[in-house]
């Protein structure tokens, strides 16, 4: 592995423990999810976007799960349908740490993040609660225990 190589899965593993191990601790579900959605908005969906361009949500959740492969923390997951997308992930990489809801919180909030900068708005629906505007692009609706769930992705506004 090149220095350059092992330089970024250096960063993205600190990213990746801060974001979902470390904020969960410190914040609440509601604060983890908006700090995850800000730093994915910022920096990780547009990475994401200029790679893959304008595609599919299915194709940008894809990328995202590809970006943890990438540092060694791949989730298990099937893509159910396309239509609306459901996503049935069978093993997340955070399922062993998982503190509460805070790491899927946070990890939702990156999720919407990407979602959000290609569509405009995303929202999420998880534990009883909703973040995100009433009128969103995109709505992630999360169902199941943290580290085995499902994710129905609705579009309700072409891009």
């Amino acid at each position: 592995m090149s220095v350059r190589s092992e330089a970024l899965k250096l960063v993205a593993d600190a990213c990746e423990d801060f974001i979902l191990n470390v904020l969960p601790e410190r914040v609440d579900e509601d604060k983890a999810f908006e700090l995850a959605k800000a730093f994915s908005s910022e920096a990780l969906a547009d990475k994401v976007l200029e790679v893959v361009g304008n595609v599919p949500p299915e194709k940008l959740v894809k990328a995202y799960f590809n970006l943890f492969e990438i540092i060694g923390k791949a989730y298990t997951y099937e893509i159910k349908s396309t239509k609306p997308l459901v996503v049935e992930i069978r093993n997340c990489p955070q399922r062993r740490k998982v503190r509460g809801r805070g790491s899927c919180a946070a990890c939702l909030g990156l999720v919407a993040g990407v979602l959000e900068r290609a569509y405009g708005s995303a929202a999420v629906e998880a534990f009883g609660k909703r973040w995100g505007p009433p009128d969103a692009a995109v709505v992630i609706k999360k169902e199941g225990e943290p580290g085995n769930c499902v994710w129905r992705i609705e579009e309700r506004n072409q891009r």
